[in-house]
């Protein structure tokens, strides 16, 4: 399975996420009064990666190599990241007093230095699921051969 396959199938994984996250989050807020926070962002890239992981092994029925794994990851955190500014721009285009506030708080060095620690810890996290898919796929293979 090639480089591209697996980053458009985490890419439409990803906007699906994305948009079910969204959903969701506005669901809590108006039955429930409840902010679900900024931190279930995370799983916006935590479930696209471990399908990647997941739909590999079931494909070729091998696992991947480590560095190609770092590599995915780096770019499932790039394409998380364009799907985020998107959603960013899209939310100040609809409401854009929303976002200001909080833009003007932090500054753009400090949205700069938000944005590359997040994005390393998209990274690892995207490496670990990738890995935590993948295992878990193998396992269950095994187990239906025996």
């Amino acid at each position: 399975m090639s480089n591209s396959k697996i980053l458009r199938r985490f890419a439409v994984v990803c906007f699906l996420t994305i948009l079910a996250v969204m959903a969701l989050s506005v669901l809590f807020a108006a039955l429930a009064d409840f902010d679900v926070g900024a931190g279930v962002g995370i799983v916006t890239i935590l479930v696209p990666a471990m399908e990647a992981g997941q739909t590999y092994v079931r494909r070729t029925g091998t696992l991947l190599e480590k560095p190609r794994m770092w590599r995915l990851s780096i770019f499932f955190t790039l394409i998380n990241l364009a799907f985020g500014i998107v959603v960013m721009l899209a939310t100040m285009l609809v409401a854009p007093m929303a976002l200001m506030p909080v833009l003007s708080s932090v500054g753009l060095a400090g949205l700069l230095v938000v944005t590359v620690i997040v994005c390393g810890i998209y990274t690892v996290a995207a490496r670990f699921f990738l890995g935590f898919g993948q295992n878990g796929a193998l396992k269950r293979q095994e187990k239906m051969q025996k």
